[in-house]
């Protein structure tokens, strides 16, 4: 399900702008893999910034690298005036608002970058390239505001940002290495990490803030998150089915013979592999439908969230930059250098909003299962009320589902990012993708949705150890338990924060723990 290699296990990567994976991403950004640029790559990138040179030269006028952006394109600049509004470029669009994203968004969002550099489309100098990649292996970590972009002309306010450390402008801000609650300029950023800023040349500065890398950082981390989610929604799933004494004839493969390749049927067939051998569960029954519609429900948003994948690796891998520098001697200069439209976000938006609402119905029906649980007059009784050995005296986990709720009511307001628009520059940008804000939201979504998915878990060990079920639930089941019981306890009485116990029962969803049990 998903990629086989998990991240943690890739100590360096090799960027060509062709074959990035979205593990490879996860390496370098949560795990801190080092970097190399293929030599294909650089000699690419050389042979397109000598067309951006020889263009600047022309006295033509050819867009970004002899006229100004945007609205602007019309006005033909001198050659001293072409490579000073490079500067004022990063300067004027570093205008970003609110929290500071975290490190390993940062991170992915610079490979990105990196590796739209690499594809040679940009034109962009290789020096700059060179920063970039530096700042990477040296863990420089520009303060990226979260909110600003458009997802066109790209992602320009957030990535300016970066843009000015690599600069290393004063008004530039890094996290100071070592202490990430710490800020200090772009310059001191860049002379602790031992990196000479660069200088940006024609075209450099609109390469460096131009195209859907944030977008595609921001989906990619998020994207990696939902697949640990929906791998391990599984598994709790059906130890909460195990709990219930599920019928098992919802998952019987017959049932699902004329489709045996969607993921409805991988998903009945993954239910009943883990539920084999179950003392507990039942051959027939009719049961609620978060239980018995289990591969209808899950097996949607396996299909809709591992489709994604294949999707976002191709975005990762093509230059969204404007204008594209596709050399050919055989072309005058200027016809090397095409005005388009890559920059925007619009498939990257709908993505976002795909993933969302596949998070907020997984969430859904995982609050539901922990509420049957909870629920003592749902449950027939199986269970005391909110799963407390003495209700009354104990809440149990009464407040844990309050919770789940809450996070699901967040994800439900989200969603529908994609058909939102509005017009910039004068109008002459009148329709925009709105990616960035899709793909923020699709980040904090993943992440909304993990503690609904712990809250289940811990709601389904504790209904397990109130039937003495562990040694009559499937083998599969008691080592899932037992894993979960490695860092989460059975609550006799409200001893511990629910806090703490739902954030340690998300960590362990968002590290795979689950997946090795």
């Amino acid at each position: 399900m998903g990629e086989a290699q998990h991240p943690e296990t890739i100590k360096k990567i090799l960027l060509d702008g062709r074959t990035l994976r979205l593990a490879e991403v996860m390496a370098v950004a949560r795990y801190g893999a080092s970097i190399e640029i293929a030599p294909s790559a650089w000699r690419r990138m050389e042979r397109s910034r000598a067309v951006v040179e020889r263009c600047a030269a022309s006295g033509v006028k050819i867009y970004s690298v002899t006229t100004g952006y945007g609205e602007n394109a019309d006005i033909l600049l001198s050659p001293e005036q072409a490579l000073h509004k490079e500067m004022n470029l990063l300067r004027s669009h570093a205008a970003g608002g609110g929290d500071y994203l975290p490190g390993e968004v940062v991170r992915a969002v610079m490979l990105t970058t990196l590796n739209k550099f690499a594809t040679g489309e940009c034109g962009l100098s290789p020096s700059i390239a060179q920063t970039y990649l530096a700042m990477l292996n040296k863990r420089v970590y520009p303060c990226v505001p979260e909110s600003g972009s458009l997802g066109a002309s790209g992602d320009l306010i957030p990535c300016a940002h970066i843009a000015l450390v690599a600069v290393g402008d004063e008004s530039g801000q890094a996290f100071k290495s070592g202490s990430p609650a710490e800020i200090i300029s772009g310059r001191a950023a860049m002379e602790a990490a031992g990196i000479k800023p660069v200088s940006p040349s024609y075209k450099d500065g609109l390469s460096m803030i131009n195209g859907t890398s944030f977008s595609s950082g921001l989906l990619s981390i998020a994207l990696f998150d939902s697949i640990q989610l929906l791998r391990s929604t599984l598994l709790i799933a059906a130890l909460t089915a195990d709990a219930r004494g599920a019928a098992m004839e919802a998952f019987d493969s017959a049932v699902f013979a004329s489709d045996p390749e969607g993921g409805e049927s991988t998903v009945a067939a993954i239910i009943r592999e883990q539920l084999a051998g179950s003392k507990l569960t039942t051959d027939r029954g009719h049961d609620e439908y978060s239980l018995r519609t289990i591969p209808q429900w899950h097996g949607a948003e396996y299909d809709d969230i591992l489709g994604l994948l294949p999707v976002l690796q191709a975005q990762i891998n093509r230059c969204s930059d404007n204008p594209i520098v596709r050399p050919d001697d055989s072309l005058s200069v200027d016809q090397q250098v095409k005005d388009a439209g890559k920059f925007q976000g619009s498939l990257l938006a709908k993505c976002a909003d795909i993933l969302i609402n596949s998070l907020t119905t997984l969430a859904n029906i995982s609050n539901m299962r922990a509420h049957h649980l909870m629920n003592d007059k749902m449950n027939q009784g199986r269970f005391p009320r909110f799963l407390a050995p003495n209700a009354g005296a104990n809440s149990g986990l009464m407040i844990y589902q309050y919770r789940g709720s809450a996070e699901y009511l967040r994800l439900s307001s989200l969603g529908r990012f994609s058909v939102q628009s509005t017009a910039t520059s004068a109008w002459t940008e009148d329709v925009v993708s709105n990616s960035g804000l899709a793909c923020l939201y699709a980040w904090k979504a993943s992440q909304w949705a993990l503690p609904v998915a712990a809250i289940e878990m811990i709601a389904a060990a504790q209904a397990i150890d109130l039937i003495d079920g562990v040694s009559r639930c499937s083998p599969r089941n008691q080592q899932l338990y037992r894993t979960i019981r490695s860092r989460i306890p059975f609550l006799q009485e409200d001893s511990l924060s629910a806090y703490t116990l739902i954030n340690a029962g998300t960590e362990m969803i968002k590290s795979g723990a689950l997946l090795n049990a």
